[in-house]
């Protein structure tokens, strides 16, 4: 038995579609597989600096770090050792011309469009497909006392709306 579900939220329309697959005797439990068959959007970043985007974004994450470390010891030795607070200053300035222009990509970091293309959403449908043909070509496999949902969500990407409906 197959059926679909479609939604509506303030945007767009999608699709959830469930197949369902009975137990072969009085049902006490359900089993759920699922994936989401919307696509995702571009990251940029992976496109185009795939072997450095790792290293971007530990080395934003560790610059990020080191200027929380200076701040906070800039604050004690002004605070408690009464340090000239120079020497800090030229080097978190030096450190956010650095961070500014990374954290200035990240508005950058993905497409406002879906992508065409399987992905880790399209490709898990793929997986979803291969268990429904499995256990549809192998009734030993179902359980007893359990029904198979097998579950195609929309609308994952944008905000789980598809997954909450």
């Amino acid at each position: 038995m197959h059926n679909l579900l479609i939604f509506s939220s303030r945007k767009k329309t999608s699709v959830n579609v469930i197949g369902e697959i009975n137990p072969k005797k009085e049902w006490k439990q359900t089993l759920m597989f699922s994936a989401h068959l919307d696509s995702a959007y571009q990251f940029n970043f992976n496109l185009y600096m795939p072997r450095t985007f790792n290293y971007f974004l530990i080395g934003l994450l560790i610059l990020l770090v080191i200027y929380i470390i200076l701040s906070v010891s800039y604050f004690i030795s002004s605070w408690i050792f009464n340090v000239p607070g120079t020497v800090f200053i030229y080097i978190g300035i030096g450190i956010a011309a650095i961070i500014a222009p990374m954290a200035a990509m990240l508005f950058f970091f993905k497409t406002n469009w879906a992508v065409l293309g399987a992905n880790d959403n399209l490709s898990s449908i793929a997986i979803l497909q291969g268990i429904g043909e499995t256990l549809g070509n192998s009734k030993n496999l179902i359980p007893n006392h359990t029904k198979i949902l097998l579950v195609g969500f929309g609308s994952e990407e944008a905000g789980l709306r598809g997954a909450k409906y």
